[in-house]
């Protein structure tokens, strides 16, 4: 028989689990200790906003549903909402411009998936996980992959929106208006050490989270400059040393002949001219790449400067110019981001390469056939535009 908690009961219950969700991740603890709880009955299960007053997240959560709960299920529900904000699910649902109902149930399936396989969650222990949102129990229109950002079940599960089949979601996700920055805050909180075993459990294919604070990259010495961007972009480096006869300049044969009336052909070669693309090069540094920064960072610096004008930024849900040998990053990786960035410049860049591991949202350059992506082994192509240009990382010349 359930018992019945009151608003007041519930609020001590929640305090009461912080240091337990330290079990599963110092990640929830610290998102959990700049929380606020409010019990209201206007939501049917659990939500989670930002609380603009206090500067807080705030739980809701209905007292009926937490009263019905066993303890694993209430820390399920808690890491759960914790992972919506580590992962960036607010804001990468408004730059995608998503439909926020088949949006929330992508995300639940990406979160409830996660928190079993990689924190060490078990289903059957679960209050009622069958009528969730999994993999087997959500009407994707094919058999989804696992591990896969919620953006890609988004698109399996955008063409049975209507269905009535859809399971239930584990919380409400109607009041979501965080700062983009917070998740600052709570990652200078981790050790090096918790941020990578973070990157790792939030790898596969979601893109998670990794430093936001700047990260020394090491620059290697004598890096061989890859002949393979030459190839690819050879009708824009090739140097033009056309050799061509002059009847107008005197031949050096003739030079002591001031006075000579004959004129011979005169052999010149023509002052040569290298012309440089200029090429804007963004650095995927989402934590779904966070093992892969160095590598890429080292397939940036490859690229003969002699034949191009690089400029180099990195990318997650923003843009930044990357300086020297540090980069930064957190959050999701958004494409779009980079082409709302190119359209503030201006001028249009020549070429615009992209090293990344393909996983992000959709984007509509303005020149599709200026983009170059670069992928890293398995990487995705679905979010490359038909009309731009695909390769590999791994075809680039290994550097030393």
């Amino acid at each position: 028989m359930t018992t019945f908690l009151s608003n007041y009961e519930v609020i001590k219950d929640v305090e009461s689990f912080g240091y337990k969700l330290e079990r599963f991740h110092g990640l929830f603890y610290s998102l959990w200790s700049i929380s606020s709880i409010d019990c209201s009955d206007k939501i049917s299960t659990a939500g989670i906003s930002w609380d603009t007053r206090t500067k807080q997240i705030c739980l809701m959560i209905n007292p009926t549903f937490w009263s019905g709960l066993n303890e694993h299920t209430k820390l399920f529900v808690l890491c759960h909402e914790m992972l919506h904000v580590a992962l960036h699910h607010p804001q990468r649902t408004r730059l995608a411009n998503l439909d926020p109902a088949i949006a929330n149930i992508a995300q639940d399936v990406c979160i409830n998936e996660m928190l079993v396989n990689n924190f060490a969650f078990n289903r059957s222990e679960i209050n009622n996980a069958d009528s969730m949102c999994w993999l087997d129990t959500v009407p994707f229109i094919r058999t989804p992959e696992p591990n896969r950002e919620f953006e890609y079940y988004y698109n399996l599960l955008v063409k049975n929106a209507t269905s009535s089949k859809m399971p239930q979601l584990v919380d409400d996700h109607g009041n979501w208006n965080f700062p983009d920055d917070l998740m600052k805050e709570i990652l200078g909180k981790l050790e090096n050490e918790e941020l990578e075993d973070l990157a790792a459990r939030l790898g596969g294919k979601e893109a998670g989270v990794s430093k936001e604070i700047g990260e020394t990259i090491k620059v290697k010495k004598n890096v061989t400059r890859s002949q393979r961007w030459k190839k690819i972009f050879k009708h824009w480096t090739e140097t033009v040393e056309n050799i061509t006869e002059d009847w107008l300049r005197k031949n050096r044969r003739m030079s002591m002949l001031s006075h000579s009336k004959f004129i011979l052909p005169c052999e010149y070669e023509k002052d040569t001219k290298k012309e440089k693309a200029n090429i804007y090069l963004f650095l995927d540094t989402s934590g779904s790449c966070y093992n892969l920064r160095q590598d890429f960072y080292d397939a940036a610096n490859s690229i003969p400067k002699k034949h191009f004008n690089v400029k180099m930024f990195g990318f997650t849900d923003y843009v930044y110019e990357v300086k020297g040998n540090s980069l930064s990053g957190f959050g999701g990786t958004s494409f779009s981001i980079i082409e709302d960035f190119l359209k503030k410049e201006k001028k249009y860049p020549e070429a615009v390469f992209i090293i990344t591991d393909g996983y992000g949202n959709n984007v509509l350059p303005k020149h599709p056939s200026r983009w170059y992506w670069f992928l890293s082994k398995n990487g995705c192509k679905s979010y490359c535009h038909p009309k731009s240009h695909v390769f590999w990382v791994d075809d680039l010349q290994k550097v030393t």
